[in-house]
């Protein structure tokens, strides 16, 4: 509901009720995330990464999720089904959508940000590239889901180069950031 005009204005009755939601999901309240915009101009939100990484777990367990499970259950299998609706039909995430023994659910976000949900294993994470240079991510991603999320130092899928995935951590010379959240 609402009117349509004013859709995308932070203020909207839908635009609320995501906000309040989505604080729900990642647990917190709606003051604690910073809004935003991005390129298509419909509101989006800033939080901490453990933060993102619990909504993603959530996003992965909608039974985990209280009120917010149905809502969730059908996002990540709509998100799971149709991939390219997210990335294109090229995309990193829409690749991860695309295993079927893994069920991920992922989307990237800002320059160098990937959040994923690994169902399997019960788990979200997030991952920022503080340079913005996402080109290392699914190196990340898929290192950390091969080591079942539990080590805090693995090997990229693509070299022997030592990743450690950490707050304020150095990765091939450059800083990155994670969080995972069950």
């Amino acid at each position: 509901g609402g009117p349509l005009p004013t859709y995308l204005d932070p203020e909207h009755p839908v635009q609320r009720l995501i906000l309040e939601n989505l604080a729900d999901c990642a647990g917190i309240s709606p003051q604690q995330i910073e809004p935003g915009v991005d390129g298509c101009s419909a509101p989006n939100f800033a939080m901490p990464l453990a933060q993102m990484a619990t909504a993603f777990a959530r996003l992965g367990r909608p039974q985990d999720a209280g009120a917010l499970a149905p809502a969730l259950r059908r996002i990540g299998e709509a998100m799971h089904l149709h991939p390219w609706l997210i990335s294109g039909s090229n995309g990193f995430d829409t690749a991860l959508m695309r295993y079927p023994q893994a069920r991920f659910i992922c989307k990237a976000g800002a320059e160098g940000l990937q959040c994923v949900a690994l169902p399997m294993l019960g788990l979200g994470l997030a991952v920022k590239v503080e340079s913005g240079l996402g080109d290392r991510i699914g190196a990340v991603v898929l290192a950390i889901r091969g080591s079942g999320g539990s080590s805090s130092r693995m090997l990229s899928s693509s070299s022997t180069t030592p990743l450690t995935i950490s707050s304020g951590s150095r990765a091939s010379g450059r800083s990155s950031n994670a969080s995972a959240a069950r």
